[in-house]
């Protein structure tokens, strides 16, 4: 059932129709309070806590330029599998930032085994699993993340997490144009 759900993803993440609808505002503190929410339950049966900080937020939270159940997809993803590939005990937190006026950074940053540099080319390629991966998954999440991240006019990027420990998985997103031109 997963991998039938994350192939439709992938395949409504490539769709012409979809590039086409409108982009509305999406208020990202509000998506990602809930996507975190989620997380702690599936973090609690491994002791895996997970967190958001928004750093220089305005009271409202942050709000993009998207379509919320593309970004819902995109951020359920990098945060699911920040939990699902963590060590028992360890930490998962979902930041944002602004970035400038216009856009705003979210990161996903984990404290796991992070990604050898060798591989980190390409874990967003369809099907990419790692040689002697013991967890479950279809190798789709982060292929649909990057498409899902493109339609944005963002792409996702990976580095290594807070003193080379982990990963850390960030998007970069254009902020909705609240006050009205003149």
């Amino acid at each position: 059932a997963h991998l039938i759900a994350q192939l439709l993803n992938l395949s409504r993440s490539e769709s012409a129709q979809l590039a086409q609808l409108p982009m509305q505002p999406v208020n990202l503190s509000t998506l990602l309070q809930g996507l975190v929410h989620e997380a702690e339950e599936l973090g609690r049966t491994r002791s895996i806590s997970v967190g958001l900080a928004a750093e220089g937020a305005p009271a409202a939270g942050f709000e993009v330029m998207g379509q919320k159940d593309q970004l819902w997809i995109l951020f359920r993803n990098l945060i699911h599998n920040a939990v699902h590939y963590n060590h028992e005990g360890g930490q998962v937190t979902c930041c944002v930032q602004p970035v400038g006026d216009s856009q705003v950074r979210v990161s996903v940053v984990d404290n796991g085994p992070g990604v050898p540099e060798a591989l980190k080319a390409r874990v967003f390629e369809r099907f990419f699993r790692a040689a002697g991966q013991t967890l479950s998954g279809s190798g789709l999440g982060l292929s649909i993340c990057a498409q899902i991240a493109a339609l944005h006019g963002g792409k996702v990027e990976l580095s290594d997490g807070p003193e080379g420990q982990g990963s850390c998985f960030s998007v970069v997103l254009t902020r909705a144009n609240t006050t009205p031109q003149a």
